[in-house]
């Protein structure tokens, strides 16, 4: 099997696992928790990071990366502390200066909608709240998803639009059985080509 190349922080993590070489077409690395594998990802970004300080990033959102974001906080807050050098010579991050991640570009790939974009479970809330402004990163270079931007048919809001909230994609495929349905299926048309638009800036 062709030999996998890992980074210094993966080949620590990997060696601490106990695990013989990858015998699967895809190489993983075996944590034993979710603070480890919090860590692990936190060292690894900030060695990307260190390697590509003007590259394009797209984290996770949700329950999923709360010790990424905590680790990887606690590590830039404190970079020169003891406690954190030690944890990452540790596990082979080696570089001296602290990176600083104002020069990477953001891009937000998902969220909910309709949604209020200033709602506390809307990605694009949690996108500016944990990364943008957690990790000091230069919002002029975010790529984000704002609902409130999308112009529907007449101009009118989402919630007079799709006033439960619920969205008949079935209208994309046929013809509008009342004026409110014309009007919500020009609406589904509009977010379509929103959407296309954003793909294609990325």
């Amino acid at each position: 099997m062709k030999s996998i190349e890992l980074s210094k922080v993966e080949q620590s993590f990997f060696s601490s696992s106990g695990r013989g070489i990858h015998s699967t077409a895809i190489p993983y690395i075996v944590v034993h928790n979710f603070p480890d594998l919090g860590l692990l990802t936190s060292l690894r970004f900030l060695e990307w990071v260190n390697e590509n300080p003007e590259g394009v990033i797209s984290l996770p959102t949700g329950k999923t990366p709360e010790y990424f974001i905590k680790w990887t906080n606690r590590l830039l807050q404190g970079w020169d502390q003891k406690e954190n050098r030690i944890i990452m010579e540790t596990h082979g991050l080696s570089i001296v200066k602290k990176p600083t991640l104002r020069g990477l570009h953001f891009v937000q790939v998902e969220d909910f909608y309709p949604i209020d974009p200033e709602q506390h479970n809307s990605f694009y809330d949690y996108v500016r709240n944990f990364y943008i402004r957690g990790f000091n990163l230069d919002p002029a270079k975010a790529l984000l998803i704002n609902a409130d931007e999308i112009k529907l048919s007449q101009n009118k809001h989402y919630t007079e639009i799709f006033p439960d909230n619920r969205i008949d994609l079935t209208l994309r495929n046929r013809e509008a059985g009342s004026l409110f349905e014309k009007l919500q299926q020009e609406s589904i048309f509009r977010i379509d080509n929103w959407c296309t638009n954003y793909e294609n800036q990325i």
